[in-house]
């Protein structure tokens, strides 16, 4: 692989590469390109790969031979078992939702928040649940804590379609 190394700092001068690669001669390997790395770097690749911070590695080049043994390359989005996505097209027809978090006021305030939103454009709500919500109980659950009502608005059918009896308990 053909190359002046570059000082660690200086930009290179990309108008001077030739992009259209070598006229003849073998096709470089990747340990052509891994000898020109260390030389260019004075780096191996296994020094330049780093961790997500899931601890999911990602090395600084990737090939062919890093797609043996995938699964799911023979499979198709919108497909079973929709290893690729659940739209045969995924995103390039339907944009991505766009979404606000919100639930944290009264029942009329958050349905005229994401009733407006709504029509302004946005394809998606966020609610912030209360905690006894979250764990699968009625806000008014007797067990519930009630320290829960001052985090967000309960998720009740009773309070969260409009007005309730019990609403005003928790517009604090």
């Amino acid at each position: 692989m053909a190359g002046a190394p570059v000082e660690p700092g200086k930009i290179p001068d990309f108008s001077a590469v030739d992009l259209d690669g070598p006229a003849e001669g073998p096709v470089p390997s990747s340990g052509d390109w891994a000898a020109a790395l260390q030389n260019s770097v004075g780096k191996g690749v296994e020094d330049l790969v780093w961790d997500t911070p899931e601890g999911i590695g990602v090395k600084p080049l990737y090939t062919a031979e890093d797609l043996q043994g995938v699964d799911f390359l023979g499979t198709y989005p919108g497909a079973a078992p929709y290893l690729r996505g659940p739209y045969p097209t995924m995103y390039v027809n339907q944009p991505w939702t766009i979404r606000q978090y919100a639930g944290f006021s009264t029942a009329e305030e958050s349905n005229a928040f994401y009733r407006r939103n709504l029509a302004a454009g946005q394809k998606g709500l966020s609610v912030a649940f209360d905690l006894p919500t979250h764990r699968g109980y009625d806000s008014d659950h007797p067990g519930s804590p009630v320290t829960s009502a001052w985090r967000a608005w309960p998720s009740t059918p009773s309070t969260t379609c409009g007005s309730s009896s019990t609403a005003s308990r928790w517009t604090r």
